[in-house]
C-alpha cells in the first residue's frame, strides 16, 4: 500500500515537471490579438457572457459567433453583441453553431437544446422525437452538405425546419457521440463518450467498424500525411488513417520530439491542422502546442508570452485568421507563422543591432554575440560566436564580417556550420568604429568613425581617408555603378565614385537632410528612409537624384520617421521605424500599407531588415527579432458585407430586428438627431477598413470622403424622406459587396404641417380683415364723433346763436322801451352762458385726458356745486374710491355725464327740493348712479309733452344699461342709472 502511494506521488511529480518544462530548448512567441468579450459592447448595459469560450464559428456574411460557458456573442468587426437569455430563461452554455441555407443560425444550448437565431430573434428549433431529451454537443457538415448534430442520444439530422433522430444501422440508438469527422467522401468517424466505442460508419449511416477504446476522444484531426490525431484526457494520440480504413485502430509510438514535449501525457481537448502542414493542439493546463512536419514541437504558454493555460477550440475564418477560444477570452492569430524572439527565446540579448542576409541565411548581432536565425526545416536560433560591444555586420561574397568598436570577426560557413576567426584591427588608439561599414571588394572595407570621417582597411592595414571629415550617419555601396553613398545628419546625401580613390559626383539636400537608411531597389533604383519625410524611391540620372516615388504619412504610413528599409524579391517594401514595421504594397495604383503595431500589436524600434533565401523577412531592433514569412497572410482579398448595426435617435434606439427587416421608419419631428453605427467584418485588420456614406434626398448622389470611424452622427435633419447609405472600402481599393441602407421619413412638426399653415393663412387673412374692420369702425366712429360734434354745435351753439340773433333784433326794435330791451338783453346773456357751457361740455367730452372716472366725477361735483349752491339746495355727493382706476370711452363718458346733468337740471327746475343725495359707485363691472331728492315728486305714469325722461332712457339704453325712476306727488324722486363700464 505504501509503495502504491509512492508511485502515485511520483507520477504526479513527473506530470508537474512535464507541465512546467518548455517543449524544447527552442522557443518562439506568437503575435496575436486578444479580445475581451464584455469590454466592447453595442449595449453597455447588457448582461455579460462568460469569458470561457467553447466554440467559434463564422457565417457566410463573416459575422463571428462565439459560444461561451454562459451565453454567446456576435462580433462584426466593430463591437460585440451579447445574448444571454431565451425569453426569461438563461441560454446557458453554448456548444456549437451552424448556419442554415436560409441564413438562420442554429445554436446548441446546454439548457434549451437547439435554438435558431433569425434576424436577431431567438426561437426554439423542433427536435423529433421530443423524448428522451438529448444533450447536444456539436454540428457536422457531411460532404453531401447534410447537417448532423451529435448528442448523448445518438445522431440527429436537419430536415426542412426541424432536426430528426437518424438511426445508425448496426449500433445502439443511445450511442454517446462527442464529435463527428469526415474521413473521405463516404466515411465518417464518431468519437465516443465514456464506455462507448470509437465508430466508423458510411454516409448511409451503416456502421463499418467499432473500435473499443478506454479513453474519451474529444476531437479528431487528419494531417497532410494521413495521420489521424486524437485529443484525449490521456494526451495526444496518433493513429494511421489507412489502418483505420482497413479496420485496425491502434495508437502508434510518438516521435521523439513529441515524447520529449510531454504532450502525450497532457489533457488535450482540441486539435487543428492548418494550411501550412502544422498541427495545433489545445490543452487544459499546458497552453498551446504547435507540431510541424518534422514533429518539432513549440509550446506557447506563460513563459513565452501566451497568457492562456487552456485552449478549448480552434477556428480558421474566411480570411485565414486562426481564432482560439480560451478560458479567458478570444485570441486572433492573423498568421501563425509570424513569430518573434527575445532574449529568453534563444537570443542572448533582446537588442538586435543588425541583421544581414548572407548566401541565403540570415545572421545578426546583438550587443554581445553573433547568431544565425533559421525558420525553415528545423527552426532555431544558433549562437555563432561572442563579440562584446558588437556594432554592425557586413559581407563580401565569401565571408561575413561582424565588428565592434576595434575588433573584426570573420565568419564562413563550413560543412553547414558557421565558423569564425577574430582579428584585432590596426588603427590609432583615439579612433573607434560606428555602425554602417561596407565592403568594396573582398579585401577593401570602409568603416565610419565615431569622431568623423571614414577608415579604409584591408584587414591587415588601414588609414583614414582624406577629404571626408564629417560624421557619417549611414553608408551604402552600389557594386554595379561603383558608387558609395553616404548620409550626414542635417546635411543630406553624397555620392562618391570609387576608382583608385573617392571622387564626389553628387550632393543632394532637396530630398531630405536626414536620410537614415539606404537599400537597393529594382532596376538600378535605391530606397531611402528619412527621419522627417517618410520614404523615397530614387534613381541617379546625369549625376542627379530623381524621385520616382514618395510615400508619406498622408498616403498611409504610420510615421514619417523611419530607421530601416528593404525591398523584398516579391516587390514588397518593408520599412522599420521607432515603433514597428510597415509593409507597403502597390495594388491597382494604390498603396496598401500594413502596420504591424496596429494589426498584430507588434511594437519594436526596428534598426535593421534582412531577407533570407526562402523570402522570409527578418526585423531586428530594440526589443528582439521578428520573422515574417514570404507569403505572410496579412492582407485579405475577400470583401465583406457592410452592415448598419445600430440606429440611435434622440430618445430611443431602433431595435436590431426592425433594422434588419429593411422597412422604412417614420420618425417624429423631434427625432431628427440620428447616429448610425456600421461595420464590415474585415477581420484580417479591422483598423484598415474605411467607409463612405451618403444621405439621399432630392437627387443627392455624392459619396463622402473615406473615413475610418464606425459611428456617424447626423444632427438637426429637416423634415422629409431620406435614405442613409454606407459602404466599406478595403485595402487595395476593393469595395464591399453591398451597400447598407436605411430608409426613414422625418415628419414635419405641427407648426409646419399643411393644415397648420392653411390655418395660419386663414387666421392672418381673418386678422387683417378684422384690423381692416376695426380701422373702418374707428374711421366711422371718428366720423360719427365729428358728425355729433357738428350736430351739437349746430343744435346747441347754432340754435343759441340764432336765438341771440333774434333777441338782438328784438332788442334793437325795443330800444325805446328800456324795460323790454333789458329783458331781451338778459335773455341774450342766458343764451351766451348756455352756449358757453355747451361748448365747454363738447370740448371736455372729446379730451382723452378726461377718460378716467375720477375726472368725470370731479366735473359732476363741480356742476352740482354750481347748480345747487346758487339755488340754496343742500346736496351730498358720495363717490366710490375705485372710480379712479376705471376709464370710460369718450361717448359713454359724455352720455353718462349728460344723464347726470339732465337729472340735476330737472331737480333744480321742477322738483323744488331742499336736499339732494347723489351716489356714484362701481359694482360688478357696472357704473351705478343714484340721485334722490325730497322735492314735490310727480306721477311717473302721467302723460307729458316733455322729452327729459325719454332722453335719459335713450342715452342709458344705448349702452345696454337700465334706468329706474321712483316718484310720487309729495314723496320726492329717486332715479337709479346703471350701465356697463366700457373703456
Amino acid at each position: 500500500m505504501l509503495q502504491k502511494r509512492r508511485n502515485i506521488l511520483l507520477a504526479v511529480f513527473l506530470q508537474l515537471i512535464l507541465h512546467f518544462l518548455p517543449a524544447d530548448t527552442y522557443s518562439q512567441r506568437l503575435l496575436h490579438t486578444t479580445y475581451r468579450l464584455n469590454e466592447n459592447l453595442y449595449d453597455a448595459g447588457s448582461e455579460n457572457v462568460s469569458g470561457y469560450i467553447r466554440v467559434v464559428y463564422q457565417t457566410r456574411n463573416k459575422l463571428l459567433f462565439v459560444g461561451t460557458k454562459f451565453g454567446f456573442c456576435i462580433y462584426d468587426g466593430n463591437k460585440f453583441r451579447n445574448y444571454t437569455r431565451f425569453g426569461e430563461k438563461y441560454i446557458g452554455g453554448v456548444n456549437d453553431f451552424a448556419e442554415l441555407e436560409d441564413g438562420r443560425v442554429a445554436i446548441l444550448s446546454s439548457t434549451h437544446g437547439i435554438l435558431v437565431l433569425d434576424k436577431n430573434v431567438l426561437r426554439a428549433m423542433p427536435v423529433l422525437p421530443q423524448t428522451p431529451v438529448a444533450r447536444f454537443f456539436s454540428f457536422h457538415r457531411t460532404t453531401d452538405n447534410a447537417l448532423l448534430v451529435s448528442s448523448n442520444n445518438g445522431i440527429y439530422r436537419f430536415k426542412h425546419d426541424h432536426f430528426v433522430k437518424t438511426p445508425v444501422s448496426g449500433g445502439s440508438n443511445a450511442n454517446f457521440y462527442y464529435d463527428i469527422e469526415n474521413i473521405d467522401d463516404d466515411l465518417l468517424i464518431a468519437s465516443n463518450g465514456p464506455g462507448s466505442p470509437f465508430i466508423l460508419f458510411d454516409s448511409k449511416y451503416h456502421i463499418r467498424k467499432k473500435f473499443p477504446i478506454s479513453n474519451i476522444v474529444y476531437d479528431v484531426q487528419e494531417d497532410h500525411r494521413g495521420n489521424l490525431w486524437m485529443a484525449t484526457p490521456a494526451g495526444l494520440k496518433k493513429a494511421s488513417r489507412q489502418k483505420l480504413l482497413d479496420g485496425i485502430l491502434e495508437f502508434e509510438t510518438m516521435p521523439a520530439p513529441l515524447a520529449r514535449s510531454g504532450i502525450d501525457s497532457k489533457i488535450v481537448i482540441s486539435l487543428y491542422a492548418d494550411p501550412y502542414s502544422n498541427l495545433w493542439a489545445g490543452t487544459a493546463f499546458g497552453g498551446l502546442f504547435r507540431i510541424d512536419t518534422l514533429f518539432n514541437v513549440t509550446q506557447f504558454h506563460f513563459p513565452n508570452g501566451f497568457s492562456f493555460d487552456r485552449v478549448n477550440c480552434f477556428f480558421e475564418d474566411a480570411e485565414h485568421n486562426l481564432w482560439l477560444g480560451t478560458e479567458n477570452g478570444l485570441v486572433k492569430i492573423p498568421d501563425p507563422r509570424i513569430v518573434k524572439y527575445i532574449s529568453n527565446d534563444g537570443l542572448q540579448s533582446s537588442t538586435i543591432n543588425k541583421v544581414w542576409s548572407f548566401n541565403g541565411d540570415v545572421l545578426g548581432i546583438s550587443t554581445s554575440n553573433i547568431f544565425q536565425a533559421n525558420e525553415h526545416a528545423n527552426p532555431k536560433i544558433t549562437l555563432v560566436d561572442t563579440l562584446p560591444e558588437a556594432t554592425s555586420v557586413f559581407s563580401t561574397d565569401k565571408y561575413l564580417y561582424a565588428y565592434s568598436t576595434r575588433s573584426l570577426v570573420q565568419t564562413q560557413k563550413i560543412n553547414g556550420r558557421y565558423q569564425s576567426k577574430k582579428t584585432a584591427l590596426k588603427l590609432p588608439a583615439d579612433l573607434t568604429f560606428k555602425r554602417g561599414a561596407v565592403a568594396i571588394d573582398e579585401q577593401t572595407f570602409l568603416f565610419p568613425l565615431n569622431t568623423g570621417g571614414i577608415f579604409l582597411s584591408n584587414v591587415e592595414n588601414g588609414s583614414v581617408l582624406n577629404g571626408i571629415s564629417y560624421l557619417v550617419e549611414q553608408m551604402y555601396y552600389d557594386h554595379t555603378d561603383k558608387l558609395l553613398w553616404t548620409s550626414e545628419l542635417n546635411a543630406g546625401l553624397r555620392a562618391y565614385r570609387v576608382d583608385k580613390g573617392l571622387s564626389l559626383v553628387c550632393t543632394d539636400t532637396s530630398i531630405s537632410r536626414n536620410v537614415s537608411a539606404m537599400s537597393a531597389g529594382k532596376n538600378g533604383t535605391m530606397w531611402l528612409a528619412t527621419r522627417d519625410k517618410g520614404i523615397f524611391l530614387v534613381i541617379m540620372e546625369n549625376n542627379r537624384l530623381k524621385v520616382l516615388q514618395h510615400i508619406t504619412r498622408q498616403k498611409g504610413l504610420s510615421s514619417d520617421l523611419y530607421t530601416s528599409i528593404l525591398e523584398s524579391k516579391e516587390g514588397k517594401i518593408f520599412a522599420g521605424n521607432i515603433a514597428s514595421v510597415d509593409i507597403i504594397q502597390r495594388i491597382k495604383d494604390n498603396y496598401v500599407i500594413n502596420n504591424l503595431a496596429a494589426q498584430l500589436g507588434y511594437y519594436n524600434e526596428v534598426y535593421s531588415l534582412a531577407e533570407d533565401g526562402f523570402g522570409n523577412i527578418w526585423a531586428g531592433g530594440l526589443n528582439g527579432l521578428l520573422m515574417l514569412p514570404a507569403d505572410a497572410n496579412l492582407l485579405s482579398v475577400n470583401s465583406s458585407q457592410t452592415m448598419i448595426t445600430r440606429m440611435q435617435l434622440n430618445d430611443s434606439i431602433i431595435d436590431l430586428h426592425d433594422l434588419m427587416s429593411g422597412r422604412s421608419f417614420v420618425l417624429m419631428p423631434h427625432q431628427n438627431d440620428i447616429s448610425f453605427e456600421f461595420s464590415s467584418p474585415y477581420l484580417k485588420s479591422e483598423s484598415m477598413v474605411k467607409y463612405v456614406y451618403r444621405l439621399l434626398r432630392k437627387g443627392d448622389t455624392a459619396w463622402s470622403q473615406p473615413f475610418t470611424n464606425t459611428t456617424l452622427a447626423l444632427k438637426d435633419l429637416p423634415p422629409g424622406q431620406f435614405v442613409f447609405q454606407v459602404k466599406a472600402l478595403y485595402a487595395g481599393g476593393s469595395i464591399t459587396s453591398n451597400i447598407a441602407a436605411v430608409s426613414f421619413r422625418i415628419l414635419s412638426p405641427w407648426y409646419r404641417s399643411w393644415w397648420f399653415l392653411t390655418l395660419c393663412v386663414l387666421s392672418l387673412a381673418g386678422l387683417l380683415y378684422a384690423l381692416y374692420r376695426y380701422r373702418l369702425r374707428q374711421v366711422i366712429r371718428l366720423q360719427q364723433v365729428r358728425n355729433r360734434i357738428a350736430s351739437d354745435l349746430h343744435d346747441d351753439i347754432g340754435s343759441t346763436l340764432t336765438n341771440i340773433n333774434i333777441l338782438s333784433s328784438l332788442g334793437r326794435r325795443n330800444l325805446d322801451e328800456p324795460a323790454q330791451a333789458r329783458e331781451f338783453l338778459d335773455r341774450i346773456t342766458e343764451e351766451v352762458n348756455s352756449s358757453s357751457q355747451a361748448l365747454d361740455d363738447i370740448i371736455w367730452s372729446v379730451n382723452t385726458s378726461n377718460d378716467g372716472l375720477d375726472e368725470t366725477a370731479a366735473r359732476m361735483r363741480r356742476y352740482a356745486a354750481e347748480l345747487f349752491d346758487a339755488g340754496n339746495v343742500r346736496y351730498e355727493f358720495d363717490l366710490d374710491s375705485d372710480l379712479a382706476q376705471r376709464k370710460l370711452s369718450m361717448e359713454q363718458r359724455r352720455d353718462f355725464y349728460l344723464v347726470f346733468k339732465e337729472t340735476l337740471n330737472n331737480i333744480f327746475k321742477h322738483a323744488e327740493a331742499k336736499n339732494v343725495w347723489i351716489n356714484v359707485q362701481i359694482e360688478k363691472g357696472n357704473l351705478i348712479m343714484s340721485v334722490r331728492d325730497d322735492g314735490k315728486g310727480f306721477d311717473v305714469n302721467a302723460d307729458t309733452h316733455r322729452n327729459g325722461l325719454k332722453n335719459l332712457r335713450a342715452r342709458v339704453n344705448r349702452w345696454n344699461g337700465y334706468i329706474q325712476v321712483k316718484s310720487a306727488p309729495g314723496m320726492g324722486t329717486i332715479i337709479v342709472v346703471s350701465m356697463p363700464v366700457k373703456a
